[in-house]
C-alpha cells in the first residue's frame, strides 16, 4: 500500500541535476534496468542516523513498478524496522560530495527540529537550531573520505511529525514466554529513548558498498522521481511502453 503522497507544490528535480547524467534514452533505460534488477532483489547498505550517528545494517528495495521504495533496518538484539514510501515523495536525492547542498539540507532540518521541539515543549526549546546543525554536521563529518564517496542522502517530503515507519519485525528471541507477543517496548526503547526528532527520521543517509553504486542510485532515483510524478495520474497502461516496461526514459527526456 502506498504511503503519503508528495506535496505537489515542490518542483521536481530533473535528472540533469545529477553527476554524469545519461544523455539519451538507451543509456537511461540501461542504467535504470541495472538499478532495478539489483534493488528489486534488495541491496545491502548501512544506514547512518544523522541525529545520533548510530550505524545500522539495512536493505533497500524497490517494487517491480518502480514506485515504492523501502528501507529495512536491523536493530541489534531487538529486531527490524521498515520504512516504505512512494518515490515521488523524495524531496532531496543528494550525492554527498556536493557539500553545499548537504549543508543546506542539514540547516533546514535543524530549523525544523527546533520548531518541533518548541511545539512539543510548549515554547521552551532545549537547544537552538545552530546547536542542532552542529550535531548533524558533526555526525556527517565523522564519515571517512572513502565512505563519503559511497554515501546517498535522501530526504522525504512528508507532513510535520510524520515518521515513515510502516512495520516492525521481531525475531523469535523477542517473543514473550509461552509464545506470547513480542516486547514492543524494546524497539521503542531502541529508537525513542534517544529522542530522535521526526524531521531527522525523514532523512536517510545510506552507505552503498561501492562508489559506482552510489552514482547509479542517485541518478536513477532522480529519474524515477520525475517519472513517478509525471505518471501519477495516469493508468498503468498509459504508464507502460509497448514492451510493458515503464516509459522512464521518455519522461526523463522531457523533464
Amino acid at each position: 500500500e502506498d504511503s503519503a503522497e508528495p506535496n505537489s507544490s515542490r518542483s521536481p528535480e530533473t535528472p540533469q541535476d545529477s553527476h554524469r547524467s545519461p544523455r539519451n534514452q538507451s543509456q537511461i533505460r540501461q542504467l535504470v534496468k541495472e538499478f532495478a534488477l539489483a534493488a528489486i532483489q534488495g541491496v545491502n547498505v548501512t544506514r547512518v542516523d544523522v541525529f545520533t550517528g548510530e550505524r545500522r545494517n539495512a536493505v533497500y528495495k524497490i517494487d517491480k513498478p518502480l514506485r515504492n521504495f523501502s528501507v529495512s533496518e536491523t536493530f541489534e538484539n531487538v529486531g527490524e524496522r521498515e520504512s516504505k514510501f512512494v518515490v515521488a515523495v523524495l524531496r532531496e536525492v543528494i550525492s554527498t560530495k556536493d557539500e553545499t547542498r548537504v549543508l543546506k539540507l542539514f540547516t533546514r532540518i535543524a530549523e525544523e527540529i527546533s520548531v518541533e521541539a518548541a511545539r512539543e515543549s510548549g515554547g521552551a526549546v532545549s537547544s537552538s537550531s545552530e546547536e542542532t546543525l552542529q550535531r548533524l554536521w558533526g555526525n556527517f563529518n565523522n564519515l571517512t573520505e572513502e565512505e563519503r564517496q559511497r554515501t546517498v542522502l535522501l530526504e522525504l517530503n512528508l507532513p510535520e511529525n510524520h515518521r515513515p515507519y510502516t512495520s516492525n519485525k521481531f525475531s523469535a528471541d523477542d517473543v514473550g514466554e509461552g509464545g506470547g507477543a513480542p516486547d514492543l517496548g524494546s524497539l521503542a526503547a531502541a529508537t525513542q529513548e534517544k529522542q530522535v526528532p521526526a524531521a531527522a527520521e525523514r532523512v536517510f543517509l545510506l552507505l552503498e558498498n561501492e562508489k559506482e553504486a552510489r552514482e547509479r542510485t542517485v541518478t536513477c532515483l532522480k529519474i524515477l522521481k520525475v517519472y513517478a510524478i509525471a505518471t501519477g495520474n495516469q493508468t498503468k497502461d498509459k504508464a507502460k511502453g509497448a514492451d510493458g516496461s515503464p516509459k522512464v526514459a521518455d519522461e526523463a527526456e522531457n523533464a
